[in-house]
């Protein structure tokens, strides 16, 4: 009982921050909405995050935690503290490496990156360019967000959560901000840079709890462990089943780019799957973020029937709010939409197709809630 108390009581810190954070997200999604509608310069800003934000959910809510949590907690409970801060810098220089690695590659192949994931782009020279030139502008918050969650995956071994919950935030009010603060001059640009510096923020408020925690930022670590290659091994699966869903957003893109989709599709898909993703977050990410570690203890310590009791309390309450939120988005799909967006630039064929948008991904929101747990009981094994 006293387990289920304090998964209950972090994933209510956790889910506490996430409601904040997609609370600002709808009014930073408003407020795009509202300047930018569904036009050119909106299709080209979420077109051109599609990639930095697929890699951002990928490793903040996917392939990093659920890889990281388990080794580092294996690592804290069989090692000496000194040997466990060796190994946690060791894995932190080697992110650093790789993640410049791919954005470098990001930045230099924008060009070509764009005419495969928006290949409806091509014809439009304006929308092409300015698209390619975003892409270039967001790809380094791919280095960033990826320290941050690695970060999220010490603090997470630690049982600390709060911080890592309140960096989603960040996002968000860097958003607005660079709206309001531009206003009535912001551009698509202002937005993009908004990303960076978010980017930037995110990993110093991950950092600032790890340094009291231990030796952190440690260069001389260098590069070479044993587990190193292991964190490798278990990574890469975990990446192609967390990207799967992420290909599917990318796929989805990639066909709204097309004439046949018909204008905006691309901005509706946007605004229809960030208004699924705020019951995703709260009743299943959340809970699979703070049952993990509790699993991973219990898969080292050979306890399955602790193990197999957090997973089901998980699923007990992922069920309990994900299916009559499921039902709420279908029935109320084009209300909600016309509540929240429909003002400004956002006219009533963008709330039309937007709806349709939220009404099919509705019937998807407890199978991923689940999944998302399930796959994270299978890798704390």
């Amino acid at each position: 009982m006293t387990e289920k108390r304090s998964i209950a009581k972090s994933s209510f810190v956790v889910s506490s921050w996430t409601m904040i954070s997609r609370l600002l997200g709808f009014v930073r999604d408003v407020l795009i909405a509202k300047f930018f509608g569904i036009g050119l310069a909106a299709e080209a800003f979420f077109m051109a995050f599609t990639l930095p934000n697929s890699l951002r959910l990928l490793a903040a809510e996917g392939a990093m935690d659920t890889v990281l949590v388990p080794v580092l907690t294996e690592h804290k409970v069989k090692t000496t503290e000194a040997e466990f801060w060796r190994f946690t810098n060791i894995l932190f220089n080697v992110f650093i490496v790789s993640l410049f690695i791919i954005v470098l590659i990001g930045v230099l192949a924008a060009p070509l990156l764009v005419r495969i994931i928006a290949p409806g782009f091509i014809n439009d020279p304006e929308k092409f360019n300015l698209t390619v030139m975003l892409l270039r502008i967001l790809f380094p918050y791919v280095l960033l967000v990826g320290l941050t969650a690695y970060g999220m995956g010490v603090l997470h071994t630690f049982g600390h959560f709060a911080a890592p919950a309140f960096s989603s935030v960040i996002l968000n009010l860097a958003i607005i901000g660079s709206i309001l603060i531009f206003y009535p001059n912001a551009t698509i640009a202002h937005l993009a840079l908004s990303v960076v510096i978010a980017g930037v923020v995110q990993f110093v408020v991950q950092a600032v709890p790890i340094l009291k925690k231990g030796p952190f930022f440690d260069i001389r670590a260098g590069f070479a462990h044993r587990e190193v290659k292991k964190v490798g091994r278990l990574l890469m699966p975990r990446v192609i089943g967390a990207g799967m869903y992420q290909i599917n957003v990318v796929v989805d893109r990639i066909l709204a780019s097309l004439p046949l989709a018909g204008g905006g599709a691309v901005a509706a898909l946007y605004y229809g799957n960030r208004l699924f993703q705020l019951p995703l977050a709260l009743f299943g990410i959340s809970l699979a973020t703070v049952a993990l570690p509790s699993m991973s203890r219990h898969a080292v310590t050979k306890d399955i029937d602790k193990f197999k009791e957090t997973i089901k309390f998980s699923i007990k309450n992922m069920l309990f709010f994900s299916l009559p939120a499921s039902a709420g988005l279908i029935v109320l799909a084009t209300p909600i939409i016309r509540t929240l967006f429909e003002r400004g630039e956002f006219n009533s064929y963008a709330t039309e197709i937007t709806s349709a948008v939220l009404f099919f991904y509705a019937f998807g929101l407890v199978a991923y809630g689940g999944a998302k747990i399930l796959v994270a009981a299978f890798h704390a094994m």
